[in-house]
C-alpha cells in the first residue's frame, strides 16, 4: 500500500495559464465566499465555509487537532502538477484561519497527521521517500521548526501521533510489504527521538496517550487466518512496551481507538464472520481494572460490499462509537464509563442510506459530534446533545456543487467543534472547514426583587437567533454559581423568573442560562442575592461635605439583616481605602469618594471649582 500520489476525491493534473484562474474563480464562487455569517452568537455551523488551503489541483489527508485553549491546527497534502507538499494552518478562537505554511519540501510529503499539546505546541507528522518526518509548532514563538527525519523507513505508511501533557510524543506507522508496526518516542527531557520499536506484524495502527504518559497502541494483524485485533501498552515509567495481546479474531479489521486522561480505553472494530455477516464489536478497558472487557457486539447486518468503518471518542466520562453502514446510514452507541458499563442499543445518527467515512469527537460538556459522507458526495454533520440524549441538527456542510472526502473533526473542552475535509470540483481542490459555534449568548439578570423565601429575577433575553433551529425554549438557573442547574418548570421565557423555597437572609450566587434544542448555553454573570422581607435600597443620599477633591456622602442604609441584593458579589456602595474598612463606612452611612469620576458638581459659589466644572 504505497502512499497515494493524488487525492481520493479526484482532480486532474495539467492546470496551466488562464484555465487554472478560471477554475479557481469557479471553485470560489461555488463556496459562497463573502456571504454574511448567520450562525455566530448561537449554537450552529458557521457560514460561509472556510477555505483553509490554497485552491490547487487536489488535496488529501486533511487532519485536525485542538489544544487546551481551543486553538485548532489543520495539516494536509496539496497536489499540484509534478509536486505534492505538506502544509499547515491555525485557527484561534473567534479568529480566522492563518495563511498556510509549508512544512515539507515539494515532492516529499504524504500521509499527513497532527496532534496538539495542552500547552499550545503542535506536532505534525508525515511520510516521505526518506522515511517519517515531523515538525513542531512552538506556541511561544509562533513558528514551525524545520522538518526532522525521525525514522529512515522508505516504506513507512499511515503514521499516527499521540502527545502527553509533559511534552513527550509517540509516532507509530506500518511498513508496506513487510507489514511491520513500529513506534518511535520523543522524550521531552532530552529533546531527542528514540530508536523505533517493532511491535509486531500489522497495519492500520493507532496510538493514544493518557495524562500520565502511558499509552495504548491498537492495530490489525493479517499474518494469521483469521486476522487478529492486537493491542500493546506503553509504560512511561519504564519506557517499555508490553507484548501484544489479541482482543479478537476476524476476517476484515478496520479499527479505532480512544483513550482518556484517566486511562480508560475503548477499542472498536468491524469484522466479517464465517456466516458472511458484518459485526461491529467493541472492548473497553477501565483504568481502575487495568484489563480489557469481553467483546460486545453492537450491530450485525448481512454482507454488502461497502466496508462499515468505525470511529470512537471519549469525553466527560462517556464514550461514543459510530460507524458507517452500507445501507442504514451512520449508527452509534455510547457508554457511561462511571456507571454500569453497558453500551446502548445502536441508533441512527442521520439519514438512512450508504454512508462512507465517519469521524467522531466529544467535548468536555458531555456532547458529541459526528461527521460523515454519503453517496451524494457531500459532507454531513450532527451533534449529540447531552441534555436531550439525542442527535440534533443534522447539516450538510459542503457547499452545493462540490465534492467532499474523508472529513475529520475535533471538539474543544468548551463545546466548539471544527470539521475539515478534502473538498473539490472536477479540476480543483482545497481543504475546507466549518465550525460549530459554542458561544450561545446568555440572558442578562437586570434586576432582583426579594420577598419571603423568594427571589424574582428580571431577565433580558439574548438576541434572537437568525436560524429557527436555535430559538430559545426555556431557562435554567443556578443558586451555587453554576455548580448545579435547575430547569424552569413549566418551561417559559417570560420575565421575571421566580425562584421560591429559599432560606431567607442566606446569600445565593445566581446564574441563568438559555436552553434550546441543542442544549444549554453559557451562563450569565453571577449575581449574589438574599431572599426575605425588607428594603435593599439605601435612601436619603446627600452630599454632606466637599473638601478639595473629596466628597462625603451620607445615606440611610437598607436593613441588611433582613433582605438585600449584593450586586456583582460586592455590597452596594462599599469602598475599601486607607483609614477605614468598607463595612465601617457602610454601617455609619458615611462614604467618602474622590470626585474625579465626574459624578457630582459643586454648588455655584462654593470654593474651588465654582465655575461649575467637576472638582479635579
Amino acid at each position: 500500500m504505497a502512499s497515494p500520489s493524488r487525492s481520493r476525491n479526484g482532480g486532474a493534473p495539467g492546470l496551466r495559464g488562464g484555465h487554472g484562474v478560471v477554475v479557481a474563480i469557479a471553485f470560489t464562487a461555488l463556496l459562497g465566499l463573502g456571504l454574511p455569517d448567520t450562525a455566530l452568537g448561537q449554537r450552529g455551523w458557521t457560514d460561509p465555509v472556510s477555505v483553509v488551503s490554497a485552491i490547487v489541483t487536489s488535496v488529501d489527508d486533511a487532519r485536525v487537532a485542538v489544544d487546551a485553549d481551543g486553538t485548532v491546527t489543520a495539516v494536509w497534502v496539496e497536489y499540484i502538477p509534478i509536486a505534492h507538499i505538506v502544509k499547515a494552518a491555525r485557527l484561534t478562537p473567534g479568529g480566522a484561519w492563518s495563511a498556510p505554511v509549508a512544512l515539507s519540501i515539494p515532492l516529499t510529503g504524504a500521509d499527513a497527521t497532527v496532534a496538539a499539546y495542552p500547552t499550545g505546541d503542535v506536532l505534525a507528522v508525515w511520510t516521505r521517500d526518506a522515511g517519517v518526518s515531523v515538525s513542531r509548532y512552538d506556541s511561544a514563538t509562533s513558528t514551525w521548526a524545520p522538518a526532522t527525519l525521525i525514522a529512515a523507513r522508505s516504506t513507512a505508511h499511515a503514521p499516527d501521533v499521540a502527545v502527553d501533557p509533559d511534552g513527550n510524543a509517540l509516532v507509530a506507522w506500518h511498513l508496506d510489504g513487510s507489514y511491520r508496526v513500529e513506534v518511535a518516542r520523543y522524550a521531552a527531557d532530552t529533546a531527542t527521538w528514540g530508536t523505533p520499536v517493532d511491535l509486531g506484524t500489522g497495519w492500520n495502527v493507532q496510538v493514544r496517550s493518557g495524562a500520565s504518559g502511558d499509552a495504548v497502541a491498537l492495530w490489525s494483524d493479517p499474518s494469521s487466518i483469521p486476522a487478529r485485533v492486537r493491542v500493546a501498552d506503553y509504560t512511561a515509567a519504564s519506557d517499555t512496551w508490553s507484548e501484544p495481546t489479541t482482543l479478537a479474531s476476524s476476517r476484515i479489521l478496520p479499527t479505532a481507538l480512544a483513550l482518556d486522561g484517566a486511562g480508560n480505553a475503548v477499542a472498536v472494530w468491524a469484522t466479517l464472520d464465517a456466516t458472511a455477516t458484518w459485526r461491529m464489536e467493541v472492548a473497553t478497558r477501565w483504568a481502575s481494572a487495568d484489563e480489557w472487557s469481553s467483546v460486545t457486539t453492537l450491530w450485525t447486518a448481512p454482507f454488502q460490499l461497502n466496508l462499515p468503518v468505525p470511529d470512537v471518542a471519549i469525553g466527560n466520562d462517556h464514550a461514543f462509537v459510530a460507524w458507517a453502514t452500507p445501507a442504514e446510514g451512520v449508527l452509534y452507541s455510547r457508554i457511561d464509563l462511571t456507571g454500569t458499563g453497558t453500551w446502548t442499543t445502536a441508533a441512527r445518527v442521520g439519514q438512512t442510506g450508504r454512508a462512507g467515512t465517519v469521524a467522531l469527537a466529544a467535548d468536555g460538556l458531555g456532547n458529541a459530534f459526528a461527521t460523515w459522507t454519503m453517496t451524494d458526495g457531500r459532507i454531513y454533520a450532527g451533534r449529540y446533545a447531552k441534555e436531550a440524549q439525542a442527535w440534533h441538527l443534522q447539516r450538510v456542510l459542503s457547499p452545493a456543487g462540490t465534492a467532499g472526502d474523508d472529513p475529520r473533526i475535533v471538539a474543544s473542552a468548551g463545546g466548539t467543534a471544527t470539521v475539515v475535509w478534502n473538498g473539490g470540483i472536477t479540476t480543483a481542490g482545497a481543504v475546507l472547514a466549518r465550525q460549530w459555534d459554542g458561544t450561545l449568548a446568555p440572558p442578562s439578570i437586570v434586576g432582583v426583587t426579594a420577598a419571603a423565601g423568594t427571589l424574582s429575577l428580571a431577565l433580558q433575553a439574548p438576541a434572537a437567533p437568525t436560524l429557527p433551529d436555535f430559538v430559545a425554549r426555556n431557562y435554567a438557573y443556578s443558586l451555587d454559581d453554576g455548580a448545579t442547574w435547575v430547569t424552569r418548570d413549566p418551561a417559559s421565557l417570560a420575565s421575571p423568573l421566580v425562584i421560591d423555597g429559599l432560606t431567607d437572609f442566606t446569600p445565593y450566587l445566581i446564574r441563568v442560562r438559555t436552553l434550546n434544542v441543542a442544549g444549554g448555553g453559557p451562563p450569565s454573570p453571577s449575581v449574589t442575592a438574599r431572599s426575605g422581607d425588607g428594603s435593599a435600597v439605601p435612601t436619603g443620599l446627600t452630599a454632606w461635605r466637599m473638601a478639595g477633591n473629596l466628597v462625603t456622602l451620607t445615606w440611610v442604609p437598607p436593613d441588611w439583616r433582613r433582605a438585600g441584593v449584593v450586586r456583582g458579589r460586592r455590597r452596594h456602595g462599599a469602598r475599601t481605602d486607607a483609614g477605614g474598612g468598607a463595612d465601617r463606612q457602610q454601617r455609619s452611612g458615611v462614604h467618602r469618594r474622590s470626585a474625579d469620576r465626574r459624578l457630582l458638581r459643586p454648588r455655584a459659589g462654593g470654593g474651588a471649582g465654582a465655575t461649575g466644572r467637576p472638582v479635579e
